[in-house]
């Protein structure tokens, strides 16, 4: 503690880089969460506030004890942590507002087929070639947003293989407490192994999946 009321400069340019990049996150808004967005652009900033510090220090050396070396470490260490684990998550949250854009501007002239089955994958539920089916998605996907589950249970799921440019996979789901959307995470699976990318809702699929899903159960 005495090290910390000493040396306060140590963490004051890294908090406020902290609260300045968090800020610019919130703004500039790269994924549809806002913690998300205000996460990355916190800690991004932190390898510059810990930068700032060490310039700091070394400008004022001559007037006071440099910081523990102890000090020095664990604010660098923290610094680097943070940083390296933004620039490993930021990849993920572009590529899945990717994802998102590209259901909403699907075209219907490039999607051939609509393949649906259960929700492990192994047995197929329908083939919809239909040209008016596959144009009816398209226009209900035109309303997908972000979509952040949390712990959801789910009432009834559904893996559904676009064949279109470009291909994508996505897992469809009903969900206890929300009677009127569908909501979905987009996949790619392999063998047993199911690879997620981020999630949407949308209220307009809802229609659809009662249309050509569920009432064709029955």
């Amino acid at each position: 503690m005495r090290y910390l009321r000493r040396d306060w400069r140590v963490y004051a340019p890294v908090l406020v880089c902290q609260i300045l990049g968090g800020a610019l996150g919130l703004i500039a808004a790269p994924h549809h969460f806002w913690f998300f967005n205000m996460w990355i652009g916190g800690a991004l900033a932190t390898p510059i506030g810990f930068g700032l510090w060490l310039a700091w220090q070394r400008k004022g050396r001559d007037v006071k004890p440099a910081a523990p070396p102890g000090e020095t470490v664990f604010v660098g260490v923290l610094a680097l942590i943070l940083g390296g684990a933004a620039l490993a998550f930021l990849p993920h949250m572009l590529r899945e507002m990717d994802l998102l854009k590209s259901l909403r501007e699907l075209d219907a002239s490039q999607v051939r087929r609509i393949s649906v089955f259960g929700a492990d994958g192994s047995m197929c539920v329908a083939h919809i070639e239909s040209r008016e089916a596959i144009a009816e998605f398209v226009r209900c996907c035109r309303d997908v947003e972000g979509y952040a589950p949390g712990k959801a249970r789910y009432r009834r799921s559904w893996y559904i293989v676009l064949t279109s440019a470009p291909p994508l996979e996505l897992e469809c789901h009903y969900e206890y407490g929300r009677p009127s959307v569908v909501v979905g995470d987009f996949v790619t699976k392999s063998g047993n192994s199911t690879s997620y990318h981020g999630s949407f809702s949308s209220q307009r699929l809802r229609g659809w999946f009662e249309k050509h899903l569920v009432r064709a159960d029955r």
